[in-house]
């Protein structure tokens, strides 16, 4: 009787839940987050990521030339 129910139960999940069990992910509503970040763009355009990289030695100063040529204080990409 138990592995009759089994059975039944194993068929039901394969033909019902078959296609709800995944490893996929996307979001299926607007999460704050996707609200905030899209209110953002709207309203100031998109933004240019910046990266700011701070460098110190405990040998040289900042105005020393030597620290200059190694780290100089603006680079282009």
């Amino acid at each position: 009787m138990w592995a009759a129910i089994v059975a039944l139960a194993a068929a039901a999940q394969s033909l019902w839940l078959g296609d709800a069990f995944t490893a996929e992910f996307r979001y299926s509503n607007a999460p704050d987050s996707q609200i905030g970040q899209d209110l953002l763009v709207e309203r100031t355009g998109p933004t240019l990521r910046n990266e700011v990289i701070i460098v110190r030695s405990g040998e040289h100063a900042v105005d020393d030339p030597a620290f200059e040529e190694k780290w100089p204080r603006s680079r282009s990409p």
